[in-house]
């Protein structure tokens, strides 16, 4: 049996018109409606798609969330994507249906175009991911005035949504002052010029994401490169704010080194290098005696100098390899020494510090700190215990 398809259903003329058309097609589809409670006509466009599931066998479930304050719109599109996922992994699927259409496509545009945004793509994009879910949108085509006449035509109940009669929001605005007043070929034709940008712009996309795979560059390089804010967002995996962009950019420019994150990522500055990185990145390995192991950043190996080996007995296993914490510190011949000014020293850029290998006794004791080299208890002038950082040759990875 195929799994089903989530079908997103406010009520409105958009979606209900989605519904039945799914219907008529005899999909396998599951409904999702969110009652966010805040009109009292949120109930009458409940209980339509209500009925109409009812009337059809069309499962739905219902979420009724709580908005605290904020920003609305960006906190329930958050727990609205998060109930579409809670429902999803209860059938197997992550394929939603969303019922946007071309009006909703040339206000997004026009709103994008008007904060002098460069998204990745202006507008809804056929098919998106949010929240690990694969979102289609297949009624970009079809205007909210052919909608409305097909839940007419074939007699599918409606809703309408009288705060969007209000000129509360900018998307709003634009639609009553602007595409209100614009005929169908009209927009037709700015649907397709729109279309025409994006194909444009993904065949760019397409050549930075090929042209620029490593993760480090230094600033002449980052200099060089024509489109800094598309190589920005394909660096950090999202579609930065204007702001965000500039922010970014007069950071790099200026002659101090930084780190941002930005979601799941850090953009880091530092000896005329920039990185771009995930944020979580932790690791530990328990090393048992005689166990060769590669991670992604070390390497246990049979010989290496004299700052990468040391001598380790029955009585210090396990060991554990991890990554370099703040605060940590080895004991050696000249006294405690903190890894932090052993980065320092060697001008060890933030990026790679965070992922520094260190090898610890089951005393929890660091005995290892591939380059800086072993603690007084652990040197001998002949070590059997060899690992090497693997972080220099692991640029694309960083």
């Amino acid at each position: 049996m195929n799994k089903p398809l989530l079908l997103a259903v406010s009520g409105g003329p958009d979606s209900m018109a989605l519904l039945a058309m799914a219907v008529y097609l005899k999909l396998n589809i599951v409904a999702v409606h969110v009652n966010y409670q805040k009109r009292m006509t949120a109930w009458r466009d409940e209980m339509i798609v209500r009925n109409y599931c009812l009337n059809n066998n069309v499962p739905l479930y219902v979420s009724y969330p709580k908005i605290a304050d904020g920003n609305f719109q960006k906190l329930a599109r958050e727990q609205r994507y998060a109930f579409f996922k809670k429902i999803g992994a209860i059938y197997g699927t992550d394929i939603v249906l969303l019922a946007h259409q071309m009006d909703d496509y040339l206000e997004t545009a026009i709103m994008q175009i008007q904060r002098g945004s460069t998204p990745f793509c202006f507008g809804i994009a056929d098919w998106s991911c949010h929240s690990g879910l694969k979102v289609f949108h297949p009624f970009l085509g079809l205007t909210k005035k052919q909608l409305i006449k097909y839940c007419h035509d074939h007699n599918i109940p409606y809703g309408i949504d009288e705060s969007n009669l209000q000129n509360i929001y900018r998307r709003n605005q634009i639609r009553h002052t602007c595409l209100d007043f614009m005929s169908y070929s009209k927009k037709l034709d700015l649907y397709y010029l729109i279309e025409s940008v994006n194909a444009n712009r993904q065949k760019k996309i397409e050549d930075y994401t090929v042209r620029y795979r490593n993760n480090s560059y230094s600033l002449a390089q980052y200099a060089m490169i024509a489109d800094k804010d598309l190589f920005l967002r394909l660096k950090l995996y999202c579609d930065l704010s204007g702001n965000q962009l500039t922010e970014i950019r007069k950071q790099i420019s200026a002659a101090k080194a930084f780190e941002m994150q930005i979601r799941d990522k850090y953009v880091i500055k530092e000896y005329e290098m920039i990185y771009f990185t995930e944020t979580d990145d932790d690791y530990a390995y328990s090393v048992l005696p005689g166990e060769k192991i590669k991670g992604e950043y070390f390497a246990i190996t049979d010989t290496a100098s004299s700052l990468d080996s040391c001598t380790v007995t029955a009585d210090d296993y396990p060991l554990v390899i991890r990554n370099y914490r703040p605060g940590d510190k080895i004991r050696m011949r000249f006294g405690h020494k903190r890894l932090s000014r052993f980065f320092i020293d060697r001008k060890i850029p933030a990026v790679y510090r965070k992922r520094w290998p260190v090898v610890l006794n089951k005393e929890q004791e660091i005995i290892l700190v591939p380059g800086l080299g072993c603690n007084v208890e652990h040197y001998t002038t002949k070590p059997n215990f060899f690992m090497v950082e693997l972080l220099n040759t692991r640029e694309s990875k960083l």
